[in-house]
């Protein structure tokens, strides 16, 4: 069964992943363009928060896989206990060991627990992080573009274009950080 999960997502991985990488690629390489050519300041400001975002992403993908290991391997254990279990049953009552297996299959559902409690605690720092830094770089962006408004350098149809672009280019750098998830995978 977990084999089978492997195989879903290196399948996944080969196919659905690389294309939209790939349109990802180009939309972020089309409205960049376009970023650049409205104000400089502007799309600086989103390479280097779309590069702190990444690098941010890239931080905990080192803690993320060796949680994933530590899980398969617990998983792995566990399936065998409940092998064992159903498997040697009537032995398990004859001998009056009942007790001592129960336990080992409790510790081994609390490890597990505790297991997904990381992965989760994981995720939400690497989402509080990356929502702060996301966060920020629109806030800064839109401070520049409402400063570029108000000395008429760019006019207010631009502004609202900026945005519509800013929009256009978070998409390709969320599903590049799901193709670095599902690389990793």
């Amino acid at each position: 069964s977990h084999r089978m999960e492997d195989h879903r997502r290196v399948e996944q991985f080969l196919t659905s992943s690389s294309l939209n990488l790939l349109f990802s690629f180009f939309t972020f390489l089309v409205f960049g363009v376009v970023l650049a050519v409205y104000n400089l300041g502007i799309f600086l400001v989103f390479l280097l928060g779309t590069s702190l975002y990444a690098g941010w992403i890239i931080l905990f993908l080192k803690k993320r896989r060796q949680l994933d290991y530590k899980y398969f391997e617990q998983a792995g254990r566990n399936r065998n206990v409940t092998y064992q279990l159903i498997q040697s049953m009537q032995e398990i009552k004859l001998q009056g060991c009942q007790q001592r297996k129960r336990w080992e299959w409790e510790d081994l559902q609390a490890e597990l627990f505790h297991l997904n409690l990381q992965g989760l605690n994981l995720h939400q720092l690497q989402q509080g992080g990356s929502i702060v830094i996301t966060e920020v770089m629109n806030i800064t962006i839109t401070l520049l573009a409402a400063t570029a408004v108000i000395h008429g350098s760019m006019s207010l149809g631009m502004m609202l274009a900026v945005q519509y672009i800013m929009g256009q280019l978070i998409g390709p750098v969320d599903r590049l950080i799901g193709f670095i998830y599902s690389l990793q995978d």
